[in-house]
């Protein structure tokens, strides 16, 4: 039986995923994967931790499929499981849940098949606030008044 505190950390963990807020642990899910997969192309560095790169790699895998499963789970319950799915978002996380395992499903080379893992990254840039400026439109000012001293005729 889990404690309550347990049970309520879980509870807040839960709302933040299905609420597609970057919780702390997908920071760091996200910051292992892409160092995982540097590694994973350093062929020195593969070769002496490669056990432990390959663990980390599934252990990021598995998190994105649990946090994948949380929001179709959390917005079916809600009725938009289905809107959810076919969006641009829902897309997005399901590829990153599901491309790595079909890639190696279908022979893929592994270290190929894991740089598929990058759709982890991107699952979060469109919703990433710090992020959500590159896709900003810029805009023209507006001036109300014309600029003095700046070759009017």
């Amino acid at each position: 039986m889990p404690t309550p505190l347990a049970s309520a950390i879980l509870a807040q963990f839960m709302t933040a995923t299905a609420g597609r807020n970057m919780t702390k642990a997908a920071y760091v899910a996200v910051a292992t994967g892409i160092a995982m997969m540097i590694l994973l192309s350093v062929d020195p560095a593969y070769e002496v931790a490669h056990h432990w790169i390959d663990a980390l790699l599934w252990a990021c895998l598995v998190f994105f499929i649990f946090e994948w499963v949380v929001r179709l789970r959390y917005l079916f319950r809600r009725r938009r499981g289905l809107a959810y799915a076919l969006s641009g978002h829902g897309l997005v996380d399901a590829a990153g849940a599901t491309a790595v395992p079909i890639a190696l499903a279908l022979g893929a080379d592994p270290k190929t098949a894991w740089l598929l893992g990058v759709l982890w990254l991107v699952a979060y840039l469109p919703t990433h606030l710090v992020l959500r400026n590159i896709f900003a439109v810029p805009r023209p000012a507006k001036f109300t008044e014309p600029l003095h001293g700046v070759n009017t005729p």
